[in-house]
């Protein structure tokens, strides 16, 4: 649901498409400034193979997964109410702001289909 209908299946959604409209906002961007912020705030979709080995190679407590998907989804709340709360946020602050959102959204869907393909292998 969440990579669905948040973030539209990798860019757009509910948090991507509005993106273009708020980095707009700002007047003085050129429309290469903002295709490369925009880039910068979908890169977590490329970044998945590296989440994968350090939730595979560092164990937070003793878990591989579990940890890391909470510690993003409070990121990514932290962010997502940021966004909707704080006026005055630079480019630069938006676009780390969505880029913790959908890192949550690409890690989350990485590590809960590792987990599952862990039980369809019989692994524990």
């Amino acid at each position: 649901v969440t990579k669905g209908f948040l973030c539209g299946g990798g860019q757009e959604g509910l948090v991507g498409t509005p993106l273009q409209f708020m980095l707009r906002g700002y007047g003085t961007l050129s429309a290469s400034r903002i295709q490369v912020l925009r880039t910068i705030a979908v890169s977590p979709w490329a970044l998945k193979p590296l989440f994968g080995m350090l939730s595979d190679v560092v164990p937070l407590a003793g878990y591989h997964k579990r940890p890391y998907i909470a510690i993003a989804t409070l990121l990514s709340l932290g962010a997502c109410l940021s966004l909707a709360l704080v006026d005055s946020l630079s480019p630069v602050a938006v676009t780390t702001l969505v880029f913790l959102v959908f890192a949550q959204v690409a890690l989350t869907d990485l590590l809960t289909e590792a987990k599952y393909a862990q039980k369809l292998h019989g692994e524990e």
